[in-house]
C-alpha cells in the first residue's frame, strides 16, 4: 500500500521549529537582545505559563465541547503544579509550606523572598502540554514536532533568565508523573468505551439462540 504523503502544513511546522531550535541554541546570551530573537524566544516561553495552559483547558471545554479531554488536562495540570511546589518546598528546606513562583517564594505576609530557582516552571507546563497532546496524536511528525516545541521552551528559559540544565532536568519531573498519569487515564477512558460498546451491541443485536 502506499504511504500517505507528508502534509506541507506539517513540512512548515517542522522546519519551522527546526529554525526556531537553532537560534535558540546557536545565537545565545550574546544575541538576545536583539528585537527579534527575544520576541521569539518571549513566544516560546509563554507556551510554558501556566495562563496558556489553563486557556487551552478553557477553550476544550467552551468551543470545542471536550469535556473529557478538559477534565484529563486540567488534572494533569494539577499534578503537575503541585509536584513543582512540593519539590521547590523540599529543595528549599521549608519549614512550612510555601508557595512559590519560579525565582520567589511568596510567605505568609505576601513579600517575595528571590531565591536560586531549582526546577523550571516553564519546562514542566510545556512537556506536560507535549505529553498531553502527543497521547492524542498517532504521526510520529506531529510527536517529534511536540517534543521539539517542548524543547525549545526550556531552551528559551535558559537564555531568558539563566536557569540551568539542572532546572530543566527537574522540570521534566513533573511531566512525567502528569504523563503517566494520562495515559493511565486514556486506557480506564479506552475500557470504559469498550464495554460500553460490548454492552450496546448486545442489546441492539442479540445473538440468536441456537436450539440443540
Amino acid at each position: 500500500f502506499m504511504k500517505k504523503a507528508i502534509s506541507t502544513q506539517s513540512v512548515i511546522i517542522l522546519i519551522s521549529t527546526a529554525l526556531a531550535l537553532i537560534i535558540s541554541l546557536f545565537i545565545g546570551k550574546d544575541l538576545s537582545s536583539s528585537f527579534y530573537v527575544n520576541t521569539l524566544l518571549i513566544n516560546l516561553t509563554f507556551i510554558g505559563d501556566a495562563f496558556f495552559a489553563f486557556g487551552i483547558v478553557f477553550f476544550l471545554q467552551y468551543f470545542f465541547h471536550n469535556k473529557k479531554k478538559a477534565l484529563s488536562l486540567l488534572m494533569a495540570l494539577v499534578i503537575c503544579l503541585i509536584t513543582i511546589q512540593v519539590i521547590k518546598n523540599l529543595a528549599y528546606g521549608s519549614s512550612t509550606l510555601q508557595l512559590f513562583f519560579e525565582a520567589g517564594v511568596i510567605n505568609d505576609t505576601g513579600e517575595i523572598l528571590k531565591n536560586t530557582n531549582v526546577i523550571s516552571s516553564h519546562t514542566a507546563v510545556a512537556f506536560t502540554l507535549a505529553g498531553f497532546f502527543i497521547l492524542n496524536k498517532k504521526s510520529f511528525l506531529s510527536i517529534i514536532t511536540l517534543i521539539v516545541i517542548a524543547t525549545l521552551v526550556a531552551f528559551s528559559r535558559v537564555i531568558l533568565v539563566g536557569d540551568s540544565i539542572v532546572c530543566l532536568f527537574f522540570g521534566t519531573v513533573p511531566a512525567i508523573i502528569s504523563f503517566v498519569y494520562l495515559k493511565q487515564i486514556n486506557k480506564i477512558q479506552k475500557a470504559i468505551n469498550n464495554t460500553i460498546y460490548k454492552l450496546r451491541e448486545k442489546i441492539l443485536f442479540p445473538q440468536p439462540k441456537v436450539n440443540v
